[in-house]
């Protein structure tokens, strides 16, 4: 009787535990499948090769109207009268334009993708139809401005924040590797075609079409066609482009943690900074045989 009653109550007791426990429906079973097959259609998203094409091209016009002044721009800050090595701030007033307004791509991104890149393409056809100007103007002042307002339009960012957003991680790799193609080659060519063009000679009226203004008016007509294929293949939507969240997390962590990251960043940016500034610099030293004797 004793073992009957203790197995009684090890049977009521075990009841009493399957009952406390939570029950599992049919359909937890089905959001756990959408949510795992919404995470596969996340991974597995790609962009038409048509859009990828367009932001290849955005980031080797940006490539390229960077490098194509380079072998020009000693001959034509002094033919407007300027400061020795004043070619230098020529170049550079482009890459500082592009620092100053990624907080307003930042925003704009999440407004329209597609509004962004033609407003980055207009900015480098104004500033490079600017830039072309300055001779019949005999102004330095409007050549630094052209190439300033040109790299308003020339921040890679929006075209790599779509592809952070709108390519899935099996895919992005590969779709990434693309655009840097694009990327390089618009510095590969860039000073390539400065070379050609330097045999393009003529005037219409007072305005000069020669080897120092080809580049600007080379870089403008690429961006009216590149504005043509933006509104006709990207989309237009918007992305998110981080936010409060993401930075409130970050507050988050420990000093030691920041500090850590930070200075990962740092030495990235720097490892990504130097050999372009070397290489900028050995360009726009290197290119004198051009400037000088064509």
């Amino acid at each position: 009787m004793e073992s009957l009653s203790i197995r009684n109550s090890m049977q009521s007791l075990s009841i009493r535990n399957r009952a406390s426990e939570p029950a599992v429906s049919a359909v937890d079973f089905r959001e756990a499948g959408t949510n795992a097959d919404e995470l596969e259609n996340e991974e597995n998203r790609t962009q038409p090769k048509s859009v990828v094409a367009v932001a290849c091209l955005q980031v080797f016009l940006i490539a390229f109207s960077y490098s194509i002044v380079i072998p020009t721009a000693r001959l034509y800050a002094e033919s407007l009268n300027a400061p020795t090595h004043f070619e230098g701030y020529v170049v550079g007033a482009a890459s500082f334009g592009a620092i100053l307004v990624l907080p307003a791509y930042r925003l704009s991104c999440r407004k329209s993708w597609s509004a962004t890149l033609v407003l980055q393409a207009i900015l480098l056809q104004l500033g490079s139809v600017l830039y072309s100007l300055a001779k019949i103007a005999k102004k330095i002042e409007l050549l630094v401005a052209g190439r300033l307002i040109a790299g308003f339009g020339g921040a890679f960012y929006p075209i790599f924040q779509f592809l952070a957003e709108e390519v899935g991680v099996r895919h992005r790799s590969s779709v990434v590797s693309i655009v840097l193609v694009g990327r390089s080659l618009g510095f590969a060519l860039g000073p390539a075609v400065a070379a050609v063009l330097v045999y393009v000679d003529f005037n219409v009226g007072d305005l000069a079409v020669d080897k120092e203004t080809n580049g600007g008016w080379t870089v403008a007509i690429a961006c009216g066609i590149q504005i043509i294929l933006i509104v006709a293949f990207f989309p237009r939507g918007g992305g998110r482009g981080g936010g409060r969240e993401h930075r409130r997390v970050e507050d988050t962590r420990p000093i030691r943690e920041k500090l850590m990251y930070y200075g990962v960043l740092g030495f990235l940016s720097s490892g990504y900074a130097l050999p372009n500034f070397c290489i900028t610099g050995w360009e726009v030293h290197s290119t004198e045989l051009i400037q000088v004797n064509f």
